[in-house]
């Protein structure tokens, strides 16, 4: 403030007073908007967010207190679920409930820290996400639980890269069947489970013959192709319970399980027999190939 006479003159302690309160006033309406702005900007980085804020009341049910409004990304109404007696049957797909209720219910314990875990996710439409759920309690002077905040943050593609990466491990990349490693874990546990008495069963062993001439004729791709045709065709003639596996090269093996007698295992070599022996069209050549295969029964009497 600036004296409009061109004479100075003295300020009285009423006049110091009432420019020091409107300064006051002047900065705290300042601070205010600048505190408002900076809500207003954290809230529209949350809503922009995939990760959902929570807050549960610490008491038996864990009612929902707040859930950010981007929930609505996924298919809920924020409002809806603070409504609802018990959010976790609208948030939580049925196998994962009693994991994240007993997650929760560990936070009553005074000396439960914060933690994580996954969980499925079910959105509104019905389908499910996968989500990592990171939570921490806060409790009072005596440890007594107030509430639990927590955030929620999609997990899925890392799932599913993960799953990709298990399969990969487990699977032959050319064909698609089980690779030598996978049949070996099966055939472990086929073993023990024939011990405890479950029913016999048998290990067929399987060369083709005459493969190395479609490599050198028609070409490796040819060759390739050959035996994905081959696999396919071996997946077609076992049960759902049994297992084929390609060991490397033109060898593959299969895992006949729960067999009633040993013919049993010869009538499924005659099946593969018969299927395999259908002619093949590689790059325009009808190739004709044969199939040697070893039978092993197995039976712990």
């Amino acid at each position: 403030f600036i004296d409009s006479t061109s004479t100075g003159r003295h300020w009285s302690w009423a006049e110091t007073d009432t420019l020091n309160t409107l300064a006051g006033l002047i900065g705290s309406a300042i601070r205010s908007a600048q505190y408002v702005k900076e809500l207003a900007d954290a809230n529209t980085i949350v809503q922009n967010s995939p990760t959902i804020l929570y807050r549960l009341r610490g008491e038996p049910g864990f009612p929902l207190m707040y859930i950010s409004d981007n929930i609505a990304k996924f298919g809920h109404d924020p409002m809806t679920l603070m409504r609802s007696p018990d959010w976790t049957q609208n948030l939580v797909d049925p196998r994962d409930r009693s994991t994240v209720d007993a997650a929760m219910a560990h936070m009553l314990e005074q000396s439960a820290d914060g933690d994580s875990i996954e969980f499925r996710l079910r959105t509104g439409s019905g389908t499910e996400l996968w989500v990592e759920n990171r939570y921490s309690p806060r409790r009072d002077e005596d440890g007594r639980l107030l509430e639990i905040e927590g955030i929620i943050i999609d997990i899925t593609e890392r799932k599913i890269a993960e799953e990709e990466i298990a399969l990969l491990a487990r699977t032959d990349s050319l064909t698609g069947l089980a690779n030598r490693a996978t049949f070996l874990e099966r055939l472990r546990q086929a073993f023990a489970a024939a011990t405890r008495g479950a029913k016999p069963f048998a290990i067929l062993y399987l060369d083709l013959d005459r493969f190395k001439p479609v490599n050198d004729t028609l070409g490796h791709a040819a060759g390739d192709e050959l035996l994905r045709e081959v696999a396919a065709r071996l997946a077609q003639c076992i049960r759902e319970t049994d297992l084929v596996a390609r060991l490397g090269g033109d060898e593959f093996a299969l895992l006949q399980t729960e067999i009633a007698e040993p013919a049993s295992a010869g009538v499924l070599a005659a099946k593969i027999q018969q299927s395999l022996a259908r002619p093949y069209v590689l790059n325009g050549t009808h190739v004709e190939i044969s199939v040697s295969i070893g039978i092993s029964p197995y039976s712990p009497n």
